[in-house]
């Protein structure tokens, strides 16, 4: 589908948790295509001295904490 679109390498996929299967994302990085996806994970832990508070643009508060893991290639937020 993305070649068919002419998708560019690089290009950033945003998958749902659905259709993010192993497979699919080793496909995306293999052609070159960057992604964005919701984990299939249901919690994971929250490190509070890592962690960034903000205030998003309807005045809601969040705790977000970027993961990096340099052994998948992955950022977690």
């Amino acid at each position: 589908m993305l070649q068919g679109l002419g998708a560019p390498r690089g290009a950033l996929v945003v998958m749902d948790a659905g259709i993010a299967t192993a497979d699919q994302i080793l496909w995306l990085r293999t052609q070159g295509y960057r992604y964005l996806v919701v984990s299939r994970e249901r919690q994971r832990q929250l490190d509070a001295l890592e962690a960034t508070a903000l205030t998003t643009a309807s005045n809601e508060a969040l705790t977000i904490q970027r993961v990096v893991d340099t052994h998948a290639e992955e950022v977690w937020l």
